[in-house]
């Protein structure tokens, strides 16, 4: 099972070490049999963030998160990928679904309802389901 990261996952693991979002960094993977998934556009969001946000002392935590990862993609964003996902998504978000896809995820793990969880976004089919990361969490239990 892969599972693609937003760049809020990261942030929010990395400003409190309760929830869901850190608990998916700790898993056992290979008991589990997922690879955590991410690409470049989301990690450079994610430690812009954290820097400025949370402060610089916070970054040794967010390499933490990234060495659990199990791949990171460069994913670039085609005009025609901009123009197919625009009207239904912000332009800074098509490099999270593209990652995702590109990743061939089964999930993509976001805390932003506003942007993924929205009903234009949930009236299409995805090739994966968008989760908060305790829906995740909870999916992988059952």
């Amino acid at each position: 099972m892969n599972i693609f990261l937003d760049a809020n996952v990261f942030f929010a693991a990395v400003a409190s070490h309760m929830g869901g979002s850190h608990a998916l960094f700790g898993i056992d993977k290979k008991k589990k049999e997922i690879k955590l998934i991410a690409n470049t556009y989301v990690l450079k969001e994610a430690k812009v963030n954290i820097e400025k946000k949370l402060g610089p002392q916070k970054l040794p935590d967010f390499y933490f998160c990234i060495a659990q990862l199990d791949h990171v993609a460069e994913t670039r964003v085609t005009q025609e990928q901009k123009e197919i996902f625009s009207p239904f998504i912000n332009a800074k978000d098509i490099a999270v679904l593209v990652g995702a896809m590109e990743g061939k995820a089964d999930m993509l793990v976001t805390l932003d309802r506003a942007d993924f969880r929205n009903e234009t976004m949930e009236k299409r089919k995805w090739p994966f389901k968008i989760l908060s990361p305790g829906e995740c969490l909870r999916e992988m239990v059952e």
